[in-house]
């Protein structure tokens, strides 16, 4: 069984704190049980469009099995390959984590490990001492982060609308397309997802044009209720 992991990246970034953690996770995602290909997306538009990216890096998959993961998403493996086993034998698709939190910039470092930090990637996230005051609850529904599906499923809805602008929803609707068209997700809550520090972006904030119209699509997506009525959105 082949997997292949499906990472965005934003050719304009010259953030040394991004470049280590996918650095990191990609040593990390070697600790899977099967053989794993990485597939860096990566796009250049203005403003990056991370859906772009994502089928990018399909595109550049040969996997029966996708790990659609972001660049700066700390997991654990085991769950990652519990999430694999069930969408093998269960054919559902599956969110690997149950909280999905932010750490803050000294947790940060301190699970990179300092001058060891390559070490550190193959230890468990139980091992790695993520203290609850450390950290803020980002969501506990998230759509985003990490999530598992067959080659099949990606293909059922034709990976993710490149009509999002930016960044922002493409996640919540690549999961209502899912859930529509291939069935309800399967969350597995053994381990939580945790987003790594890095400085952030320069944003309009989620009141900018680019947000709104990318509110406005996902709407498409939520009144969606059927397959005949999801094939319309995804046309």
């Amino acid at each position: 069984m082949n997997i292949s992991v499906l990472i965005p990246w934003d050719t304009r970034t010259d953030c040394n704190w991004r470049k280590i953690h996918l650095s990191w996770l990609k040593r990390r995602w070697q600790e899977l049980l099967w053989p794993i290909e990485i597939c860096v997306g990566k796009n250049y538009d203005e403003p990056f469009n991370r859906s772009k990216a994502r089928n990018s890096a399909f595109e550049q998959s040969t996997g029966d099995y996708l790990v659609v993961a972001d660049a700066d998403a700390l997991f654990d493996a085991s769950q990652i390959n519990l999430a694999v086993q069930a969408v093998r034998t269960m054919d559902t698709w599956c969110l690997p984590f149950g909280g999905y939190y932010t750490l803050d910039r000294e947790t940060t470092k301190g699970v990179l490990g300092g001058v060891r930090w390559r070490d550190h990637a193959l230890k468990s996230t139980s091992e790695l001492g993520l203290p609850p005051d450390e950290y803020e609850h980002l969501i506990e529904d998230s759509p985003g982060g990490i999530r598992v599906l067959s080659r099949e499923m990606w293909e059922t809805v034709g990976g993710f609308d490149e009509s999002f602008i930016g960044w922002g929803y493409e996640d919540d609707a690549f999961r209502a397309a899912l859930d529509v068209m291939v069935g309800k997700s399967l969350r597995l809550r053994g381990c939580n997802l945790y987003h790594m520090w890095h400085p952030v972006s320069p944003t309009d904030g989620f009141e900018s044009p680019t947000i709104q119209h990318n509110r406005k699509l996902y709407s498409q997506y939520k009144r969606a209720k059927s397959p005949a009525m999801m094939k319309k959105v995804l046309l």
